[in-house]
């Protein structure tokens, strides 16, 4: 995905997730820990976050760093913790497949 298309998925993202007060700048490149294929830093108490994704990530990496918000942009990065990893990687699968599926059925064109 292009750069543009990465922004312009964070917004729908954004709506979807319920997190539309948050300011959220993604870039390619420029992550701290170059074995990850992204990274989401966040501030709880500004509401502002920058999700740096590896050049050749897609979808499903943005929606995993921007569950990081929804389930711990309330607190301080506290770590990483390799359990909570694996499930908010399968959370994300999921949304965006099911996501996939909808704008593949003819019968969500309202959806």
């Amino acid at each position: 995905m292009t750069i543009r298309q990465l922004r312009s998925r964070t917004v729908y993202w954004q709506q979807k997730l319920n997190i539309p007060e948050w300011t959220i700048t993604v870039k390619l490149g420029g992550l701290t820990h170059k074995d990850h294929v992204g990274e989401c830093i966040w501030c709880a108490e500004e509401l502002t976050a920058t999700i740096c994704l590896k050049r050749g990530q897609g979808e499903e990496t943005l929606i995993h760093e921007l569950l990081h918000l929804v389930l711990d942009g309330h607190i301080p990065y506290y770590g990483y913790d390799l359990v909570r990893e694996r499930a908010i990687n399968r959370i994300a699968k999921a949304l965006y497949l099911a996501d996939q599926n909808k704008n593949a059925d003819p019968a969500c064109a309202a959806c």
